[in-house]
């Protein structure tokens, strides 16, 4: 016994085994399972399901069936599954936000949008869809191949007969082995009309049809559940290649409630999307503060549609709310298209195409196999009639001639040889009831004669003539479009504005501080109130002994920050990007945001707003020497930094003047002497130049600002001990570029020296900053005009030796 059993051992490398028969499952779920057939559009388990329901006689017209019933028929004859797979996708067959199309009509509660569970199959009932007729159509006429099914004792169609192209109209997902297939549905009109027009202009003109051509057909997918497909890019790509991906919206629209409250109402979600979970995503970011701006959320959803109502406040914007739903939630989705199918039991990619021409392929072979049986069965039928025609005619001699006959047989064989007929028809003849041996009968014989000689010489024409072979498809194509067809659910916007993250962002006033040690922040406006003159100021900025506020920019959260440091670089931040912090927070490290040099200070931020006019920007160094670059050179500049001009030795960048227009350019030192010259006189120059000499500064004194102004304009100067004044410019005589200067300010060591000055335009309010963090708001008419020989008057107070004023802005 040992013997033997081990001469039945068969030796196999284990490697080969698991190679072979991860094959075989791997081929087994990809045909038997996961991927639709391309000719009808089907998974074998919904294929067997709507056979199952035609043979139970669950058709339009008849009472439903309990769906236990149908999920039993198809379990004990075609699919021995679990009943779980064949009664979901029963289930899904019937459900409107699934299919395009819904190939069964159901009957109770076969699950929601929602994500709620269909009831039991013993409660819920089911029959056949009047669509779905259309794709059983023929099957009892020789249409397609019958298998065996698993047991042997039934056969099964191989593939439907299908009129409709089930594929495309319904889509089908499904995961394989290794593959995956996600087509979308798309409109049934828009499909025939392609289909059509493709039999017209290809097929029997002989001119190829482009994918751009039917475009003018197919516009894209149309979701059972509408919403809107943004862009047609990721459409035209899996038109052309079979993959691609297309992005898809809800619709929503705006309702006024009482006292003007605004609603904003849902109306469509993207496909395959969980209302429920949309609306708990939205309430729970709500909740959390992520999405700004809701009072209240209820789904109001019915029969009627979706209907998903949210209560907004008074100062919120639909568009930038729905950017926020974009952002955050399921409300728009990315929806990833793979046209996979099964041909000739093997796995491919299609292009539409494709698809559509092997749908005309598969119809043309189904209408050649239906016609040819019609055309056999009416061949049958005429030699039938023949045969009786020939018997009513001779009646007188065949009625003796069966009665002498002693059976069956030899009647037969006596008629065969009387009548020169074939055996079938002497058959047809015995079988003959005596009320068709009138005179009446042989008229009607006559006429059904004539009628089956028209039906064989049609159905020969099909046959032979290729245009009317073609015609009897489009037809059938119309009719079927006529009749279930409808407009489209889903609306493609081929141009739309993208939401980016700007969108989300209000745009409202915030100030950007700067400090010398290299410390960033931003903070409401309304953190600093305005103060009398004189005033201590509040706490602005947390700051060592070391670091004091070199800049403050009132600017928007929207805007582009440009910050130029000492050795000639310009690095681009936007305002939403820097951190906001208290009014007493330290800041974040400007290192962290910008990618600084050890060596490098921040000298000039200047904040470009989204209706920026500036045409070139003015650098001026510390030791006076001044360049105008172009706007433009500055549009792309990144955090990494780039080069905005060539300083000579042990010179600084001292600050950045934007220019909007061509006029006069002020630079002031810090011992209160100002140059005033015309910005014509510095011609421009491209980002890597060092400029040229705007103004000659002595030994031990050096540039700390200067402005663009007019004539007209007043300037306000403020020095480092806290003296200011405001200054017209008419009292600064304008000179040639390179002067030295005259005095703007008395400075004394009460005063300290110079530290900013700025141009007076509509602003009502000054920032002072002190080296202490301290700032100071107050208002410009608090401070008085002067003349040139004098210091001005106190516009912050603090002990001697215990702080100084860093730097000014005004608002």
């Amino acid at each position: 016994m040992s013997d033997l059993f081990h001469e039945k051992v068969i030796n196999v490398p284990i490697e080969e085994e698991v190679k072979k028969s991860y094959l075989d499952y791997s081929m087994s779920v990809i045909i038997g399972r996961a991927l639709p057939d391309v000719r009808d559009g089907l998974k074998p388990v919904h294929r067997r399901i709507l056979f199952a329901m035609n043979d139970l006689g669950c058709l339009p017209n008849k009472p439903y069936k309990k769906s236990a019933r149908i999920v039993g028929e198809v379990l004990g004859k075609y699919h021995p599954h679990g009943e779980s797979s064949v009664y979901d996708a029963l289930v899904r067959m019937a459900q409107p936000f699934s299919l395009r199309y819904p190939l069964v009509d159901g009957h109770g509660n076969f699950g929601s949008i929602d994500g709620d569970v269909p009831a039991a199959m013993r409660y819920t009932e089911a029959r056949l869809a009047p669509i779905a007729m259309e794709m059983l159509e023929g099957l009892d006429e020789n249409t397609v191949d019958f298998v065996p099914n698993f047991d042997n004792t039934l056969k099964e169609p191989v593939v439907l007969p299908a009129k409709i192209p089930n594929l495309l109209v319904n889509g089908s997902s499904g995961i394989a082995v290794g593959m995956a297939t996600n087509i979308p549905p798309h409109n049934l009109k828009e499909v025939v009309d392609a289909l059509v027009y493709l039999i017209d202009t290809e097929i029997l003109k002989g001119t190829e049809v482009t994918t751009e051509e039917l475009r003018h057909f197919i516009k894209g997918p149309d979701f059972p559940t509408g919403a809107t497909i943004l862009d047609s890019n990721g459409i035209k790509e899996y038109f052309e290649t079979g993959k691609g991906s297309i992005t898809i919206r809800g619709k929503y629209k705006i309702e006024e409630g009482k006292h003007k409250r605004k609603y904003f109402v849902i109306t469509e979600i993207p496909y395959e999307v969980n209302k429920a979970e949309l609306v708990e995503e939205i309430a729970n970011l709500a909740k959390e503060k992520k999405i700004k701006g809701v009072e209240d959320i209820r789904d109001e959803s019915d029969r009627e549609g979706i209907r998903i109502v949210i209560k907004l406040s008074e100062d919120v914007k639909p568009e930038i709310f729905e950017a926020e739903l974009v952002k955050f939630t399921r409300y728009e989705i990315k929806y990833g298209v793979i046209l996979l199918g099964i041909i000739d039991n093997q796995p491919k990619i299609f292009t539409l195409k494709e698809l559509l021409n092997e749908f005309l392929r598969f119809r043309g072979e189904v209408l050649r196999r239906q016609t040819q049986f019609k055309l056999e069965k009416a061949k049958k039928s005429l030699e039938i009639l023949s045969g009786i025609r020939k018997a009513i005619l001779s009646i007188d001699v065949i009625i003796p001639l069966i009665k002498e006959s002693k059976d069956n047989e030899e009647a037969r064989n006596k008629l065969m040889a009387y009548l020169e007929i074939s055996e079938e028809q002497a058959r047809a003849i015995l079988d003959m009831r005596l009320a068709r041996l009138t005179s009446l009968e042989v008229e009607k014989i006559d006429r059904d004669i004539k009628e089956t000689e028209e039906l064989i010489k049609n159905l020969n024409e099909i046959l032979t003539n290729k245009e009317r072979f073609y015609n009897e498809i489009k037809e059938d194509l119309r009719r079927i479009g006529n009749k279930f067809g409808d407009a489209r659910k889903t609306e493609i916007q081929r141009y739309y504005k993208s939401i980016d993250e700007e969108e989300l962002i209000p745009d409202e006033n915030i100030i950007v501080i700067v400090t010398r040690g290299g410390y960033l922040k931003r903070m409401r406006e309304d953190v600093f109130k305005v103060q009398r003159r004189g005033g201590k100021g509040v706490i602005g900025q947390s700051v060592s002994q070391e670091d004091y506020p070199i800049e403050i920019i009132p600017t928007t959260l929207k805007s582009t920050m440009l910050f130029f440091t000492n050795i000639g670089k310009v690095y681009s931040l936007r305002a939403f990007e820097i951190p906001e912090l208290e009014r007493t927070g330290k800041g974040t490290p400007i290192h962290r945001l910008l990618k600084l040099l050890p060596n490098e200070n921040i000298s000039k931020v200047i904040s470009i707003e989204k209706d920026n006019k500036i045409k070139s920007l003015l650098f001026v160094t510390r030791k006076g020497l001044v360049k105008k670059t172009k706007m433009e050179e500055f549009v792309y500049i990144t955090s990494a930094g780039k080069i905005a001009l060539k300083l000579k030795d042990d010179d600084e960048l001292e600050t950045v003047i934007p220019i909007l227009e061509e006029s006069d350019v002020m630079m002031i030192s810090n011992a209160g002497l100002a140059v005033r010259f015309d910005t014509n006189s510095v011609r421009e120059m491209g980002r890597a130049s060092s400029g040229v000499i705007g103004m000659k500064v002595k030994n031990g004194e050096f540039v700390v600002d200067a402005e663009i102004l007019k004539e007209e304009d007043k300037v306000i100067l403020v020095t480092e001990k806290g003296y200011g004044k405001i200054l017209s410019v008419k009292e600064i005589r304008k000179t040639k570029r390179g002067a030295k200067g005259v005095k703007c300010i008395k400075l004394s060591e009460k005063t300290g020296n110079l530290v900013a000055v700025k141009v007076i335009h509509d602003e009502e309010n000054l920032y002072l900053l002190l080296k202490s963090g301290n700032v100071i708001k107050i208002e410009l008419k608090d401070v008085k005009e002067l003349g040139r020989n004098t210091r001005g008057v106190i516009l912050v107070r603090f002990k001697e030796g215990e702080d100084t004023v860093s730097a000014i802005a005004l608002e």
